[in-house]
């Protein structure tokens, strides 16, 4: 994704880990991350089932209290795409 190292993490409960927090891990946002991040969350009980929840990950990583910055859970996965990726991808010809 577009942070500066990316990588996994092991899931801790005791850490109440947040979306801010793994990105820091990662060495924070790459200049050309898109303005929105995109959660996948497996739904509880259900296999493969999956919510996709779009975060605003400027919000996350820059406001105080923000409501982006969500609360991770097991199995989350985070995905920040470059704004150049995202452009190339709704070029039509």
């Amino acid at each position: 994704g577009a942070v500066k190292n990316p990588n996994k993490f092991d899931y801790d409960a005791d850490k109440n880990m947040r979306i801010k927090d793994i990105v820091t891990y990662c060495g924070g946002l790459r200049p050309e991350a898109w303005m929105y991040a995109y959660l996948f969350r497996k739904k509880p009980g259900i296999n493969n089932e999956v919510n996709v929840v779009r975060v605003n990950i400027v919000d996350a990583m820059t406001k105080v209290g923000s409501d982006q910055n969500l609360a991770l859970e097991a199995f989350d996965s985070l995905v920040v795409v470059s704004e150049g990726d995202f452009t190339e991808a709704m070029q039509i010809e």
